[in-house]
C-alpha cells in the first residue's frame, strides 16, 4: 500500500544516498565539497534561495556528478556554505 509522505523524514535518505553515489566516483573530495556542491547544483523550488519549505531545492544527482566532473574537487570549494537559519530557511 503507497501513501504520499514529504518532509525532512523523506528527503533525508534520498539527499544522503545522492551524497553517497556523487562521493563513490570521487572519493578523493571532502565532505564538505560533496555537500557543498549538492547544494549548488540543486534545483531551487519555492521562494528563491534556501526556504523553509523547499530547503535549497530538489537535489541533482546528475548535475553534481557533472560539475565534479568537469571542475574536480575544487567546485565544492574549501568552506561550507552556510546553514540555513535554524533549519528553517
Amino acid at each position: 500500500r503507497y501513501q504520499s509522505l514529504s518532509g525532512t523524514s523523506m528527503a533525508c535518505p534520498h539527499v544522503a544516498g545522492v551524497a553517497a553515489l556523487v562521493w563513490s566516483h570521487f572519493p578523493s573530495c571532502t565532505n564538505t565539497q560533496i555537500r557543498n556542491t549538492l547544494v549548488r547544483t540543486s534545483k531551487d523550488r519555492g521562494a528563491q534561495g534556501c526556504d523553509r519549505y523547499y530547503g535549497y531545492g530538489i537535489v541533482q544527482a546528475r548535475a553534481a556528478y557533472d560539475m565534479l566532473k568537469q571542475y574536480g574537487c575544487a567546485y565544492g570549494g574549501p568552506k561550507t556554505i552556510p546553514l540555513s537559519n535554524g533549519a528553517i530557511g
